[in-house]
């Protein structure tokens, strides 16, 4: 499940709300509830601690288990500041969503994205993000020390 960008600081009781309808029709399925932990918009980088406090809140009300993305867009931004994250103002470059994507796959399948290929193609084999692999391989790495931290 993931939340409009700012949705979960500005209104939580909503989130709240539609997020319990979409957990309940998701375990009827026999799935796994996962939250998509963003990051914050750029310009309240400050608001990660609160964006995770809800992420938690929610996640603990119905038995979820979080994709920790905004905390790895943290730990990448203080590992290498010239790593561009965000496009605009939220949406994220194609480093952003690799990071993202690292995540995901280390949460799913509880292994490390280390030596995940640092191109990705779609279904007509075009690329749609190619990263160098110095840099991925540092996305890589975040992704996963990130997630397994929180495993521990």
């Amino acid at each position: 499940l993931q939340e409009q960008s700012v949705r979960a600081l500005e209104d939580p009781a909503k989130m709240f709300e539609y997020g319990s309808l979409l957990a309940t029709e998701i375990k009827k399925a026999g799935a796994k509830i996962l939250i998509y932990a963003t990051w914050p918009m750029s310009d309240r980088l400050d608001s990660l601690g609160q964006l995770n406090s809800a992420f938690q809140n929610f996640a603990s009300k119905v038995d979820a288990v979080i994709v920790p993305a905004g905390n790895c867009w943290a730990q990448a931004s203080k590992k290498n500041r010239s790593l561009k994250l965000y496009n605009d103002l939220i949406h994220p470059t194609q480093a952003g969503t690799y990071l993202a994507a690292s995540a995901f796959y280390a949460v799913l399948t509880g292994t490390s994205p280390v030596g995940l290929p640092e191109t990705l193609f779609d279904n007509d084999n075009v690329p749609f993000i190619k990263l160098s692999r110095k840099n991925a391989l540092e996305l890589q790495q975040i992704a996963w020390e990130t997630v397994s931290t929180r495993s521990a």
